[in-house]
Order: C-alpha cells, then structure tokens, then sequence
C-alpha cells in the first residue's frame, strides 16, 4: 500500500519570528553544559520508538528536507502506519533534541501547524483548544486541527506533540510570549526535548484518528536513561 503524502510540515523561515534584539541574545547567551552535570540535571529523556500493533504495520520513510529545512533538531525520522482492517492511516514525523540547543523553542512553539498547512494548499476546517496531557508521569502539549485540502475535498486530521523536560520548568499553559520569556530567563542550558507531528487520513472521525494517533505515537513514548 502507498503511503499517503503528509502536506510538507513545518517550513516557516526563522527570518519571520518576532523576537526582539535583547530577547534574542537573552535566548543565545545560555549557561555551558556543565551546569548539567554539576546540577544533576535531564538525567533521563523521553523518546519515541515505533510500537507493535497487531493490526496496525508501519514502514520508515526517508525525512524530506523540505519537512525539516530550517530546523536545528538532533535526530529526524519519518513513519508511515497502515491500518490493515481499512483504508486509513498516519504519516509522523519524529524529531529529537538532545540539549544544549539554544534554537530549540523557535524549532518547537513558532512553527504552528496550521501555517504549515496553509502553504502546502489546505485550509483548517475544525481547530481544539491546545491541551497539556500527563502520560505516565510526563507532561506534554498537543495541538489538534482538521484541515480540508482545497484540491480534493479531502480532509486530514494533524496532531503536534511537544515535550519539553521538565527540569526546564517551562510552562505549556502560558501564552507563546510567556514561554519566550520563561527560556530567555533560564538559568540552566537548553533541554532535551522532542516534536511528534501526525497526519492522519481515511478516518470517519476526528475522535477515531485522535485514537489512532494515541495509539501509534503517544502510547509510545518511555523514559529513557541519557
């Protein structure tokens, strides 16, 4: 079965953040990564791995540059998960920082997907309310939206995950402004962190492709040891 292409994730140049000068520089000028060591900080690190389904197969696709052109992430994958009991699916894109990064909030809370979405031809049809949900101990923030493409009629459900670790202390409740003071102000060096993006297709739902999402890449995060 061929996978349906994801719209192109993500491509919103650094060039158009408003960020001031001093802000900027406050975002630059972090802490060495000693700090790390000497404070005992981001010991452990939550990262995905593809999970065992018995219905569900999944096969692992080159990342597309224009996906992750103007990112500053560690590590990229690409998954594409077939439902074998009907013609449904999700493409999702993985990305991992390993800390240190002083461009990690600009890769993770300036690029909305509903931007992404519009450029690549699709309008957003249904957006949720940003929500933080706590999964075996971590917190996360999860963006919801349904876009229709306006060729075709079709419509996709697109999930973003963002985890932060939470010796950051960065809070996903308040406004992007508040979040950019909160990483300007910080004390310690940037965090580990990681980015889930889903597109899911083929469902009759919002709330079956909200499942299916959970299944596939939320269910799957651990903990793991640095």
């Amino acid at each position: 079965m061929t996978p349906k292409p994801l719209a192109s994730l993500l491509l919103i140049p650094l060039g158009l953040l408003s960020v001031g000068g001093s802000e900027l520089a406050s975002l630059l000028w972090q802490p060495g990564p000693d700090v790390v060591e000497r404070r005992g900080l981001y010991r452990e690190v939550i990262r995905y791995t593809p999970p065992a389904i018995d219905e569900v197969d999944y096969q692992h696709l080159p990342v597309e540059h224009s996906q992750v052109g103007y990112l500053t992430h560690d590590r990229g994958r690409r998954f594409a998960f077939f439902d074998r009991t009907a013609a449904r699916g999700m493409e999702l894109l993985c990305l991992d920082y390993d800390g240190n990064n002083s461009r990690f909030f600009f890769d993770l809370f300036n690029h909305p997907p509903e931007r992404c979405m519009a450029s690549a031809g699709a309008e957003v049809s249904e957006r949720f309310p940003d929500e933080t949900l706590e999964v075996n101990g971590e917190r996360y923030l999860v963006q919801r939206l349904v876009v229709t493409s306006t060729a075709t009629g079709e419509n996709r459900y697109i999930y973003k995950l963002t985890w932060v670790h939470s010796d950051y202390a960065l809070s996903y409740d308040s406004s992007i402004h508040w979040k950019r003071v909160q990483a300007a102000l910080a004390t310690i060096p940037p965090p580990p962190a990681l980015m889930l993006m889903g597109g899911a297709y083929g469902f009759e739902s919002e709330k079956d492709a909200w499942a299916f999402f959970r299944r596939c890449a939320i269910e799957a995060l651990q903990r793991t040891p640095r």
